[in-house]
């Protein structure tokens, strides 16, 4: 008995595997996040329950933060601030857990964008790489992004 697997790739771009397979999946879903400002804004990404968090992904601006296979602990909340202004790079990432040994910034891996990840005006299309549970929706690893629409002048707030 061995592995069977099969890919298809349709006209309109869509990606089919199939075959025996088990075990985990890490895909990520992608989302268009829209910015109503004219001006580019940092947002502020929320997880919370149990899982690991890999990366998340501007496909818009080619931009990406990646971590050290971040463990998430169950009941725990981390907050992600992308603001390199109002955050210092050992405070953009922070815990509710108390059980942590180490400095949260060390969980964000070189070559991540982490000064330059921000919202453009307009449609951004963001996605993060997650694992976690989803069998009991008390316990379902969630992820949220959070900003502010900026505008470049007051005429444009109105």
């Amino acid at each position: 008995m061995g592995v069977y697997i099969t890919t298809l790739v349709t006209r309109d771009g869509r990606f089919y595997i199939g075959g025996t397979l088990s075990g985990e999946a890490e895909i990520p879903a992608t989302k268009t996040v829209l910015n109503t400002g004219n001006a580019k804004t940092y947002p502020k990404f929320i997880f919370q329950n149990q899982g690991r968090l890999i990366a998340i992904y501007n496909h818009t601006l080619g931009k990406a933060l990646y971590f050290k296979n971040l463990e998430i602990q169950e009941g725990e909340v981390i907050t992600i601030y992308c603001d390199p202004v109002n955050y210092s790079v050992k405070d953009r990432i922070v815990s509710n857990w108390q059980g942590r040994t180490y400095p949260m910034s060390d969980q964000i891996l070189p070559g991540s964008d982490s000064g330059t990840f921000y919202l453009k005006a307009g449609e951004n299309y963001i996605s993060y790489l997650l694992t976690g549970r989803s069998d009991n929706p008390a316990y379902e690893t969630k992820g949220y992004v959070e900003f502010a629409p900026k505008h470049k002048n007051i005429e444009a707030a109105r």
